[in-house]
């Protein structure tokens, strides 16, 4: 019987990356990525915006080409305007990680366009297997795990991601390794690692390794290590104000307006004018699709009321659920999109911790009903 749910776990688990894999879900982004790989031999605009857009044609076609580089004056001027492209192109240049997947696989032979979904699948395909790991040591039960395993697979989120020619499915599978390895308490090394590697493929990983860090060595596990986490703190400062230096990130207040205010074709060159009104206006049209988070924020808080915070902080799993609460709480505040690869990766987290450490929170709330009681 055991043998027969691991046969059938790995064949689920390949259909399931295969049926991803046959239909990407392309969009601009990838052709701004497959620019950043070409940049690295060929620096010169002009030369770079052509050969970009000549191994998009190649490769997917005129009309698939058209439909991507077409739709909105935007697109437009970036398959016109070889400036215009190149000035965009450091949004994007400083996911060095992903970039540095995508530029391997390109050198293997496989076509630049499918090499920027290849990351994403192979990712969800890890993701899938720590999933099954810890399913597998907490429960004991090889068909539980399995099951519960494929059910994550097969989520339309969890396809989604898989499909996409963008970081996330690669910055999912290293914040939840990151999870997976501190709750286990792995060697800090290594965690310092992991999450150097997820802040250069998305720097905004800093946010959520931060409050780990900071949480642990305020409410340390092990009080013996709080110089070594404080200066693994200081590392990752440093390689985030690297990156946005080296790439000539525009910062936050560009992305805001570029992303929610309006499209500009020269981001870094014209400075918006952000005012306070234009800000409370996007917060306000975007919160209504945050509303089932606010749901779940609520709940916890029903739940963590209780509870002493320095009792939860003293756990793993609380540093871990308190880190995702203010991350995401952060991530609306500096950027509300509702886009689900960029808080899906906090359910994924949420849900492991929980798997491991249910019966350290479930005691930590009896104890604490009992005390009030008391």
């Amino acid at each position: 019987m055991k043998i027969i749910t691991q046969i059938s776990f790995w064949i689920l688990l390949f259909l399931g990356i295969i049926y991803a894999g046959l239909k990407p879900n392309y969009n601009w982004d990838m052709i701004a990525y497959m620019g950043c790989v070409v940049q690295n031999n060929t620096p010169e605009s002009e030369v770079l915006h052509k050969k970009t857009y000549e191994i998009l044609r190649q490769e997917m076609g005129d009309e698939r080409a058209n439909w991507l580089s077409a739709g909105n004056n935007y697109r437009e001027t970036m398959e016109s305007d070889h400036n215009a492209f190149s000035e965009n192109l450091p949004f994007y240049t400083i996911r060095v990680v992903y970039l540095a997947l995508v530029g391997f696989f390109f050198k293997l032979g496989i076509p630049l366009s499918y090499s920027t979904v290849l990351p994403s699948l192979i990712s969800v395909f890890f993701i899938i297997l720590i999933v099954h790991r810890v399913l597998s040591k907490e429960f004991n039960n090889t068909f539980v795990a399995s099951v519960i395993s494929i059910i994550v697979l097969f989520l339309p989120q969890t396809i989604h991601l898989a499909r996409l020619s963008t970081p996330d499915a690669l910055s999912t599978l290293l914040l939840l390794l990151i999870t997976v390895m501190y709750i286990y308490n792995s060697n800090w090394f290594l965690i310092f690692l992991v999450m150097a590697l997820s802040i250069m493929t998305r720097t905004d990983n800093i946010i959520w390794c931060g409050l780990l860090l900071f949480f642990e060595t305020f409410f340390p596990s092990d009080k013996k290590n709080r110089w070594l986490i404080i200066s693994f703190g200081v590392c990752l400062i440093v390689i985030y104000f690297t990156l946005n230096v080296t790439h000539e990130n525009g910062g936050w207040e560009i992305l805001f307006y570029h992303s929610f205010i309006q499209i500009q074709n020269f981001p870094l060159s014209l400075t918006p004018a952000l005012t306070f009104k234009d800000y409370v206006v996007t917060m306000i049209m975007q919160t209504p699709d945050y509303f089932p988070w606010f749901l779940s924020i609520i709940l916890a808080y029903y739940y963590l009321k209780n509870i002493s915070l320095k009792e939860l902080l003293l756990l793993r799993g609380g540093k871990i659920v308190l880190a995702c609460i203010f991350s995401f709480s952060i991530k609306y505040v500096l950027f509300p999109s509702f886009d689900s690869r960029f808080y899906f990766v906090l359910v994924f987290i949420l849900f492991i911790t929980f798997i491991v450490e249910w019966k350290k929170f479930l005691a930590l709330y009896h104890n604490s009903e009992l005390a009030i009681k008391s």
